[in-house]
């Protein structure tokens, strides 16, 4: 990875870009140069890959093909959090809820999580674990409340997807896991709709679709419609958060897209009345039994739209990346959050930010 910033720091000087083929020529003449270190020859790539590269190409760059990493501390991050918060609740459902005593089954399992990783070990007893623990209470009732007033059935795990995917994405495959997929059976049709666990932000909007920064929502149900021959007529986050306190009302319910049709919204609550408001999913009725209107709530032909706009501007990406495009192109406030942004040449450049323009269902329809 050194080598390869070396030799891009040469062509910043010469103001020439880099490209594959001189990244390629630092590959090979490396002393005891590991093939890894290549980094445009890719045969696949995941959504949160992708995510990236719309948030920035520069990024994308270090994080995702020369996976440039801080040195990490014993500290409990972010990112140890959402992993353990992910184990409990995928373990839950691996024993199909059958784990005895609640609390005893999260605390093995999460002193199980943290004894893997050395650094944590000193943490074992840590008021953030303590808490963690607690969450992890909250979250597997809030799993428990929701599958209890709901039509699907959770039926597939960390389903995978591999080199053989069936999502092609130009020249290259899908990759990745879909933390779950729950399946209606609906007379004579199976319909589906997946949930992805989030830890940090869980919200979706039709603007970050349109700009790229949220895919993988709408590339797995695509790619999972393929791999079942089902249709997908829900695509939603479930948000697992680590809270302090105990929140004073229902925190869970799922945040994303899904099929404008009667039948399906009961199936998401089947506590749902007409001139109510559901806390499982993003929905109000009218008095008369119609949904609010909403970008969130779709009719199927638009709702199979999105899906081909996610995979047709995934396909430019991989276009794009392979070209070896990786110019600072930041949206607004990303670099707020960036851990490169010491040694990315953005500000000595003045390159400007991309705003997000108001964008709604019409932008879709004229393919703007």
């Amino acid at each position: 990875a050194l080598s390869k910033w070396d030799y891009i720091e040469e062509c910043i000087k010469n103001n020439i870009s880099p490209n594959i083929d001189g990244l390629n020529y630092v590959k090979t003449n490396l002393k005891n140069a590991n093939p890894s270190l290549e980094v445009y020859n890719f045969n696949t790539i995941s959504a949160s890959t992708l995510e990236h590269y719309f948030t920035c190409p520069f990024y994308c760059f270090l994080n995702d093909f020369l996976k440039i990493r801080p040195r990490l501390n014993s500290e409990v991050l972010a990112l140890d959090v959402g992993n353990i918060l992910h184990q409990i609740v995928y373990l839950y459902y691996k024993y199909n809820k059958q784990v005895g005593n609640k609390l005893n089954f999260i605390i093995e399992n999460v002193n199980n999580c943290i004894s893997k990783e050395e650094r944590l070990i000193v943490n074992q007893n840590s008021p953030i674990i303590v808490q963690l623990i607690k969450e992890c209470e909250r979250i597997l009732d809030g799993l428990d409340y929701i599958d209890a007033n709901c039509l699907f059935t959770p039926t597939y795990f960390e389903y995978p997807f591999k080199e053989s995917s069936s999502l092609n994405l130009g020249s290259i495959n899908l990759i990745g896991k879909i933390d779950r997929v729950d399946v209606l059976n609906n007379g004579s049709k199976n319909q589906f709709r997946i949930i992805d666990y989030k830890t940090g932000n869980a919200n979706a909007s039709i603007g970050e679709l349109y700009f790229g920064k949220k895919l993988q929502l709408f590339l797995y149900n695509l790619a999972m419609e393929q791999a079942l021959k089902m249709q997908g007529v829900g695509s939603f986050y479930l948000p697992l958060h680590n809270k302090y306190e105990k929140a004073e009302k229902f925190n869970y319910s799922l945040q994303g897209f899904f099929v404008k049709d009667n039948e399906i919204i009961k199936a998401l609550d089947k506590t749902l009345v007409a001139g109510n408001k559901s806390d499982i999913v993003n929905v109000s009725l009218y008095p008369n039994g119609n949904p609010y209107a909403s970008d969130k709530i779709l009719d199927a032909e638009t709702f199979a739209q999105l899906k081909l706009y996610a995979k047709q501007i995934s396909n430019k990406a991989v276009e794009e990346i392979k070209t070896g495009n990786i110019a600072p192109s930041p949206y607004k406030d990303a670099c707020k959050y960036c851990p490169y942004v010491q040694v990315c040449l953005k500000n000595s450049n003045k390159t400007n930010t991309r705003g997000l323009m108001q964008v709604n269902l019409n932008s879709f329809k004229e393919g703007e």
